[in-house]
């Protein structure tokens, strides 16, 4: 497909609020989990803000999970970035279909990040984070998907991967 037919990932400011909480808490808990432990508090303390305390160990939970088993890089950027890297747009993608019920395509779009297995072990907690949002009143808007490519069968004599990749900036 060519770009001119690929739709648009829109920038932060072109969000609405639930996706604009999800990204900073993505973004910030990628800098958490890389050592800025200072993070923690604030993730927890914006999560009580929201009305959803109990979905930061959710969201923590899932994270984890890609955290330790992924199988490509993740990209993502600092939480004061106005741009929305493709992974940060299908994470929204995916919690937005888990608000719908509609699994297959979280699994879908989990699976170009980790194991089959992996994905097994995340989709309850991202599922019932993504339940948590709803329930509070943050509904996730549908957007238009992002063409990608499947990605390789990870190599089982290969060396573990350590990490989710940096932040981008």
């Amino acid at each position: 497909m060519s770009s001119l037919h690929q739709p648009r990932i829109p920038k932060l400011l072109e969000r609405r609020t639930p996706e604009i909480f999800m990204l900073w808490a993505f973004r910030t808990w990628v800098r958490a989990h890389e050592g800025e432990t200072r993070q923690v508090p604030i993730l927890r303390q914006g999560f009580e803000a929201a009305g959803i305390a109990d979905g930061y160990a959710l969201l923590d939970s899932a994270l984890e999970t890609v955290a330790c088993t992924a199988h490509t890089p993740i990209h993502v950027n600092c939480p004061k970035c106005r741009v929305v890297t493709a992974d940060e747009h299908d994470l929204l993608a995916a919690t937005a279909g888990l608000q719908r019920g509609h699994r297959g395509e979280a699994q879908r779009l989990l699976a170009a990040w980790v194991p089959p297995a992996a994905v097994r072990l995340m989709l309850p907690h991202l599922t019932r984070f993504a339940q948590t949002l709803d329930a509070a009143g943050h509904r996730l808007p549908r957007r238009p998907m992002q063409p990608r490519e499947t990605p390789p069968a990870a190599d089982p004599l290969a060396a573990p991967r350590t990490g989710n990749g940096p932040t981008l900036h």
